[in-house]
């Protein structure tokens, strides 16, 4: 599901307040350095894509163009809160706590 612990910091949120997230399965087609590449952005929140990146470039303004629908990214400084829910329920390893939380085994019924 993610490809960077802002990623994972903003699912462990969303998973663990409710918040209707899947990942995103449809891509985008945009033209770059003469070729043709498929933009997938992160994730579908209640229904809107949702793209989660550290910082902004040309390469990432070329691949949001392409996108038909509408869009929230959230940047280093938005992601934050995310970053920091999942650093204090978890602590700064929270990607391996995380891991193993959800590897846990469950009690029989």
């Amino acid at each position: 599901w993610c490809d960077s612990s802002y990623e994972l910091a903003f699912l462990i949120y969303c998973l663990e307040h409710d918040i209707d997230i899947k990942r995103n399965k449809k891509s985008y087609k945009y033209f770059y350095k003469n070729k043709y590449h498929y933009f997938y952005p992160d994730f579908r929140v209640n229904g809107e894509l949702v793209e989660i990146k550290n910082y902004r470039s040309e390469l990432t303004d070329i691949k949001l163009k392409s996108v038909d629908e509408k869009i929230t990214i959230y940047y280093k400084d938005t992601i934050k809160p995310y970053l920091n829910y999942a650093k204090n329920k978890y602590g700064k390893n929270f990607i391996e706590l995380y891991e193993k939380k959800k590897q846990a085994p469950v009690a029989p019924m």
